[in-house]
């Protein structure tokens, strides 16, 4: 809750247009998108302690109008990008509470924040805000667990009434394990068991689901209850990642250790070429050739009654993809290992082979293009512009009589520029008229037409 100079505040920035959200960033429109916005980071303070390792985030997005602005974007998504680590995101209109990240380890650390819209696309690139470094002074115990209970003490003025709850149970609905998403966000769903529902939503109604993307330190928090989104992360590099979740205490705000779920193993396979190698260790590898499409096999494996989708990028670990994948599917053996790293080198020779069909296929058509556009050439016949604004076509024959029948146009054409009775070009076309022995009949109607034509051509 704010306090009333706060509340007061914030009414005056509406009022000018400007309106806080729960992360920093900044944005300049351009072109059709209706509104000019900015972000920038109101919270924390250039060079804040979060003493603690926890913290909150605040952003102000300063448009004109800001009507128009948040008409257009109402569905929009801040993320923010702690670390370079990948972006976690909230709803970017009417968030009860401010973007928060728990368990930050100690040290120097850099937020940045953009928008995307509700497909997880960035707005623009261009409007990454500023960024803001911080620094984590001293941390203290995550760890918020007395043996299987959770102690809580709810405010109130006359001593206060202790509760002792069973340790939640977070689990995981969505990705499935070894789920393959074709998109570089994913919405996390997950579930919290206790062993009493009403009095656990009565004492953790203020309290947050922190996420752990990839094993890092730095964990992205979202409210318990009272929300109508899910947590989300954006801009994923195509790959193996990990997620967890855990719960946080009511009182102290401190992870509680033994709410952890089990770590949920997924792939991101989008078919870009975004320089990660699906299925290599921590998402890292790359290179290859430029076809994305060329450089992934997908395999379809049959577990029990289950069929898994096994994305591999060329450049992967086979062997670690293969360990990876078996032990996720709880057949941890060498055989499994063996079997399905020969499978992927099996999928990519049969690749290499098809590029190589496909390459000597596109290679013959092209020649037999060329051979046939070569011989369409050969069989049209030579036009030559005439003085009346027509065209004269000489007849493909032979290279004796198509020589002479281009001679013959060359000494009509010079006659008549020089202004003659064509002399000359009457001798040429006796000549060619002499050559028509030994043609064919079609041959021979063809240069008759010619010579017919000839003359007349060129006003003789």
């Amino acid at each position: 809750p704010r306090h009333d100079g706060e509340t007061q505040r914030h009414q005056a920035l509406l009022r000018r247009g400007v309106r806080r959200f729960g992360r920093a960033h900044r944005h300049d429109c351009q072109g059709d998108r209706g509104a000019c916005e900015r972000h920038r980071e109101a919270r924390p303070a250039q060079g804040a302690d979060w003493g603690a390792g926890r913290g909150e985030v605040m952003i102000e997005v300063k448009a004109d109008p800001l009507g128009a602005f948040e008409a257009r974007y109402k569905d929009a998504y801040h993320c923010i990008e702690l670390d370079g680590a990948v972006p976690s995101c909230w709803p970017l209109f009417d968030v009860p509470v401010h973007p928060r990240f728990a368990a930050v380890s100690e040290g120097e650390h850099s937020l940045r924040a953009a928008i995307t819209d509700l497909h997880g696309e960035w707005i623009d690139h261009a409007t990454w805000s500023p960024v803001r470094r911080i620094t984590v002074s001293e941390t203290i115990d995550d760890s918020a667990e007395d043996g299987g209970e959770v102690v809580v003490e709810p405010d109130a003025e006359e001593p206060p009434e202790t509760f002792k709850l069973d340790i939640p149970i977070s689990e995981i609905v969505r990705p499935y394990e070894m789920a393959v998403l074709t998109t570089s966000f994913f919405d996390l769903q997950y579930n919290v068991h206790t062993s009493d529902p009403e009095l656990f939503e009565d004492h953790f109604n203020h309290s947050y689901a922190c996420g752990s993307l990839d094993g890092n330190d730095a964990h992205a928090c979202w409210p318990l209850y009272n929300v109508d989104y899910y947590p989300r992360w954006a801009s994923l590099d195509d790959g193996v990642h990990t997620v967890e979740v855990v719960v946080t205490h009511p009182n102290s705000a401190e992870e509680i250790e033994g709410s952890w779920s089990p770590v949920r193993t997924f792939f991101v396979y989008t078919a870009t070429d975004n320089s990660n190698a699906l299925g290599a260790p921590g998402g890292a590898g790359g290179g290859g050739s430029d076809s994305g499409g060329d450089d992934v096999v997908v395999l379809s494996i049959d577990v029990g009654e289950t069929t898994f989708t096994l994305p591999v990028q060329r450049s992967a670990d086979y062997t670690h993809v293969a360990e990876k994948f078996c032990a996720q599917t709880g057949v941890a053996n060498h055989e499994c290992v063996e079997a399905i790293t020969r499978e992927i080198f099996t999928e990519f020779q049969k690749k290499e082979q098809q590029m190589f069909a496909n390459a000597e296929a596109s290679q013959r058509a092209a020649a037999e293009n060329a051979a046939a556009e070569a011989a369409a050439a050969a069989a049209a016949p030579h036009r030559f512009p005439t003085p009346q604004g027509g065209v004269l076509e000489v007849p493909r024959i032979s290279s004796a009589v198509d020589a002479k029948m281009i001679e013959a146009v060359a000494t009509c054409q010079q006659e008549h520029d020089a202004g003659d009775v064509g002399l000359s070009c009457l001798t040429d076309q006796s000549q060619l008229f002499g050559m028509r022995d030994g043609l064919s009949a079609a041959d021979q109607e063809a240069l008759l037409d010619f010579i017919g034509n000839l003359g007349a051509a060129f006003g003789f």
